[in-house]
């Protein structure tokens, strides 16, 4: 506000002196910035449903491997994941990591059965084949405290 007082006094003395004023400059408060750095750079998250087979050959492909994510949508926790958790930053960088796939046990009895979920959310760690490597059933604590159980999946 303060800087386009300013400019009006500056081209208003200009324009009775006759003169026309030089172009100004865009404060930096005008200009558009554009964030640059870890997150500007992390894509969303694109999630593989229901079809354990595409995330096998992708995490072949990327050498990675597979987050499966066993949910209901009438499951508010899962939800809470979904909406909450999962878009974050933080947890979009996490998931970068590896093939994110999100199997709804309603569509999907025999995967559950499978893996043994009993309750979810279930989030299971596997390799490229589907071996087991690690698991964590249900949420618990803040976002942040819970990120780092999740980044402690497979350390055993």
């Amino acid at each position: 506000m303060k800087n386009t007082a300013i400019l009006l006094c500056v081209t208003a003395f200009f324009v009775a002196c006759g003169q026309q004023p030089e172009p100004v400059a865009q404060s930096e408060a005008e200009t558009e910035t554009v964030e640059v750095g870890t997150e500007a750079e992390i894509q969303e998250i694109q999630w593989i449903h229901d079809d354990f087979d595409a995330a096998a050959a992708l995490a072949v492909g990327e050498g990675k491997l597979i987050f499966i994510d066993f949910y209901a949508d009438w499951c508010p926790p899962c939800q809470t994941l979904a909406d909450e958790y999962f878009p974050r930053p933080d947890y979009q960088q996490f998931l970068s990591g590896v093939v994110t796939l999100k199997v709804n046990v309603d569509n999907e009895p025999d995967m559950a059965q499978r893996y043994s979920v009993s309750s979810i959310p279930t989030l299971v760690l596997t390799d490229a084949q589907g071996n087991e490597l690690d698991r964590v059933v249900g949420i618990t604590g803040s976002p942040e405290e819970f990120l780092v159980v999740l980044e402690g999946l497979g350390a055993n």
